[in-house]
């Protein structure tokens, strides 16, 4: 018996998450500029993800390009982008990122147990 496995794909466009469902994906990791490596994408493209598809809807949560190592602004932006992710239905979060340790084991540091709440990481 073949292993079973789950397929994520990552999308930017709200327009594309309806087809994916018929194609035997499992999830969707949305994010806005895939070619830096994918950013946190807006309310708007959140709203309208989760909208038209069916799939879980995980949101990138990355504030700019480049490393990971976030400064104290770019933290609390981020926190308050959970917000809105959650305010928006999306099924959870997620983070690009290896080798990361933290106390609550999300990578972050800094940002604490917060961050870890529907969070799927990314290596």
């Amino acid at each position: 018996m073949a292993d079973q496995f789950e397929i994520e794909i990552a999308i930017e466009e709200p327009g594309h998450a309806a087809q994916l469902i018929d194609l035997g994906v499992h999830r969707i990791e949305l994010c806005s500029n895939l070619n830096e490596g994918g950013l946190t994408p807006s309310a708007a493209q959140i709203e309208m993800t989760v909208d038209v598809s069916d799939l879980p809807v995980y949101v990138m949560l990355r504030p700019r390009a480049g490393d990971f190592i976030y400064n104290r602004l770019e933290k609390h932006m981020m926190l308050e982008e959970l917000k809105i992710v959650s305010d928006c239905g999306a099924s959870g979060h997620c983070l690009w990122g290896v080798g990361w340790r933290s106390q609550c084991g999300c990578g972050i540091r800094g940002i604490g147990r917060a961050i870890c709440a529907g969070l799927w990481i990314r290596r």
